[in-house]
C-alpha cells in the first residue's frame, strides 16, 4: 500500500491520506526478500494509520510519523544485500553510498519546502518537515519495489497523476510502436526532459516564497532562484546514481535505469507541487 503526504494549501501541512553482501541467494530467498519488503512496509503503513488515529496532539503526530520513517528505512535498508547482489563485483560497494546520498539531497529538498511553507515558522512547519521525509523515505521504497529483483513482480512507482498527464501519456503514445532500442531510449530522454522542465516551471514559486517568508535573511531572489536549481539538479544527479545502483546498469545505460530516473524525476516533481500549494 502506498501512503501519500499532500500539502494543505493554508496550512503547509503534510496530511496523511491514506545476510552478507556477496553470498548468492536462491530464487526462493530472493522472493522471501521481496514479499518481506512489501510486507514490511506495509505494516509499517497500518502502525502508522493507527498511531495518528490515536495522537491527541502535534508531539504525538510528529513523533508517530518520525517512528514511520524509521519503519520504512529499516525495511529499505534491509533490501541493500539484494541491491548489491545485482551490481558488478567491483561496484557493489555502490549500495550505501548511492541511498545515502538520495536521502540527503531529499533532506535538502524537505527543507526548502518548509521555507516556502505557509506555515513557515509555525509548529505546523516542523509536522510538516517531519512528514516530508516520511514521504521521500516511502518514495525510495517505491523504487525499489519497481527497480530491484526481489524475486516477486515489481510494483510501479506511484508517480503523480500531473506528471503522468503532462509526461508519461506522450512518452506511452510515442513507444507503442517503436521496436528500436535507440528509439525507445530517445523517447525516454524526452520523457526526462519534460519532467525535468515541469519541476524547472515550479522553481519561480518556490523562489517567491521563499523570500516572502524571509526565510533566508539577506539572500534575494536573484540569489535564490540559482541555488534553488542547483540543488533539483543535485537531486537529479544522486537520483541517477540511485536507478544506476537499483538496476545493476552502472557499466552498460538500460531502459530500467532510464525508466527508472524517469520515476524518480516524477516523484520529485509531486513533492515540490505538492510544497507550492
Amino acid at each position: 500500500m502506498r501512503i501519500l503526504c499532500f500539502v494543505a494549501a493554508l496550512s503547509g501541512l503534510f496530511v496523511v491520506a491514506c545476510g552478507s553482501a556477496d553470498s548468492g541467494s536462491s530464487a526462493e530467498e530472493d522472493e522471501t526478500l521481496g514479499k518481506s519488503h512489501a510486507a514490511t512496509v506495509r505494516a509499517c503503513d497500518k502502525t502508522w494509520n493507527a498511531a495518528l488515529d490515536a495522537a491527541q496532539n502535534n508531539a504525538e503526530i510528529r513523533q508517530s510519523t518520525a517512528t514511520y520513517t524509521g519503519c520504512v528505512k529499516a525495511a529499505n535498508d534491509a533490501a541493500l544485500p539484494q541491491i548489491r547482489k545485482g551490481l558488478p563485483g567491483g561496484l557493489r560497494d555502490l549500495a550505501e553510498p548511492a541511498t545515502a546520498r538520495y536521502r540527503a539531497v531529499n533532506n535538502a529538498v524537505c527543507s526548502t519546502l518548509g521555507d516556502a511553507s505557509a506555515s513557515f515558522g509555525a509548529t505546523m512547519a516542523t509536522i510538516a518537515l517531519t512528514a516530508c521525509g516520511a514521504e521521500t523515505e516511502m518514495d525510495l521504497a517505491s523504487l525499489i519495489d519497481a527497480y530491484v529483483k526481489l524475486g516477486v513482480k515489481a510494483t510501479p512507482a506511484n508517480v503523480g497523476a500531473e506528471e503522468r498527464k503532462a509526461c508519461y501519456e506522450v512518452f506511452e503514445t510515442q513507444t507503442k510502436t517503436l521496436t528500436s532500442d535507440i528509439a525507445y531510449v530517445g523517447a525516454q530522454i524526452r520523457l526526462l526532459a519534460c519532467l525535468e522542465e515541469g519541476i524547472t516551471s515550479i522553481e519561480p514559486s518556490l523562489t517567491s516564497a521563499i523570500v516572502h517568508n524571509n526565510a533566508r535573511p539577506g539572500s534575494s531572489s536573484s540569489q535564490i532562484g540559482p541555488d534553488l536549481h542547483a540543488q533539483m539538479n543535485e537531486h537529479w544527479h544522486a537520483a541517477d546514481v540511485l536507478c544506476s545502483a537499483l538496476t545493476g546498469s552502472v557499466t552498460t545505460p538500460t531502459r530500467e535505469m532510464y525508466a527508472c530516473e524517469a520515476d524518480a524525476r516524477a516523484l520529485l516533481s509531486k513533492l515540490v507541487r505538492q510544497g507550492v500549494r
